[in-house]
């Protein structure tokens, strides 16, 4: 299982601010390299482990072990 590298609230704090123009609130991005950096490394981390799973499954298959 893949552990979360960041609460949500963390993830809000991290991704936007607010702050008022003309009476609207508006979002701004900040720490954008490291939120993406974290974002790749998710992504990477997940198609890794699917990649092992199906390695794993075909393996069983071929092999007539039950999973």
């Amino acid at each position: 299982m893949i552990k979360a590298l960041y609460t949500r609230v963390e993830l809000q704090k991290l991704a936007t601010s607010s702050y008022k123009y003309s009476g609207t609130h508006v979002l701004s991005i900040r720490s954008v390299p490291r939120l993406v950096d974290s974002l790749y490394f998710l992504k990477l981390s997940f198609v890794y482990t699917t990649l092992h799973l199906f390695e794993v499954y075909t393996w069983n298959i071929k092999y007539n072990f039950k999973i």
